[in-house]
């Protein structure tokens, strides 16, 4: 089947229909994607757990870089105050009794906090 047979096909369909095969066809297309991108980095990971090379070429000098104590306190903050919104947010959803709506392994799912 051709490119544009498929969509002088998918024409004839009910919204409803053309809908729900569109939305099927971008699963497969984002779990092919995923699976592509898992593989890189399983293949990459093995090069960099076995590559000598680039061990060595990540390896930090033992000297102090200007600003780096600094950037780890920051990041610290920061991680630390997206953990207290996270806990916030929940803490609103469970008194409004509402869904936290999240994306689990490409589809979208409704949880009760």
């Amino acid at each position: 089947m051709t490119p544009d047979s498929l969509l002088y096909e998918l024409e004839k369909l009910p919204l409803a229909d053309r809908i729900f095969v569109v939305e099927q066809a971008s699963a497969s297309i984002e779990a092919d994607k995923a699976q592509s991108i898992r593989a890189v980095v399983d293949s990459l990971s093995e090069d960099y757990r076995t590559g000598q090379e680039l061990a060595e070429s990540t390896q930090l000098d033992k000297e102090e870089f200007a600003g780096t104590a600094s950037k780890t306190r920051l990041a610290d903050k920061l991680t630390a105050g997206l953990h207290l919104a996270y806990e916030r947010m929940l803490e609103f959803k469970r008194q409004k009794n509402s869904e936290v709506v999240v994306m689990r392994d490409g589809k979208i799912v409704r949880l009760k906090p």
